[in-house]
């Protein structure tokens, strides 16, 4: 009969046990949540942009600011 090969030591350590459905870390997800906080900030950002130069666009066209 063959010899047994010696398992590993480290796999049966009570830290390795970490079994279950693995998720996103804690780090992972607020990091997701910054990213989509600057995402939201930028495209307001552009929004607002859009918004000031129509306005000064009206306001060149009409002449209300003399330049």
């Amino acid at each position: 009969m063959a010899k047994q090969q010696r398992r590993n030591p480290y796999a049966f350590d009570p830290i390795m046990r970490k079994g279950g459905v693995h998720g996103k870390t804690r780090k992972a997800q607020r990091s997701a949540a910054k990213r989509a906080v600057r995402k939201l900030v930028r495209e307001r950002r552009s929004d607002a942009l859009d918004l000031l130069a129509a306005i000064w666009r009206y306001v060149v066209k009409s002449r209300l600011l003399q330049l």
